[in-house]
């Protein structure tokens, strides 16, 4: 049987909302997270049933290694930047 990569596996293993807010898996309310995934910017959860959502926990992880390396890459680019004024402060003094 083929999978799609929607389709829950056996060994995938789910968090649901209250984790992942209580569970320190990440830093914002339940609306902000609901306008992040609406925006695209945080996975989508699958509905496992009719009363149960929840998040993959390799989309979440995969979300989070993401993000830190969004951080180190806006970091590298304000310090070039700032290194740039600097430079450019002195070659008209």
């Amino acid at each position: 049987m083929k999978h799609s990569a929607n389709q829950p596996t056996v060994l995938d293993r789910f968090i649901r909302q209250r984790q992942l807010i209580s569970g320190g898996f990440i830093a914002f309310s339940h609306a902000t997270l609901w306008r992040k995934v609406r925006d695209g910017s945080f996975p989508a959860p699958l509905k496992l049933s009719a009363g149960v959502t929840a998040w993959r926990e390799r989309d979440i992880l995969e979300w989070q290694r993401s993000q830190a390396c969004g951080e180190r890459r806006e970091n590298v680019n304000s310090m070039l930047a700032a290194s740039a004024v600097r430079h450019a402060g002195e070659g008209s003094a």
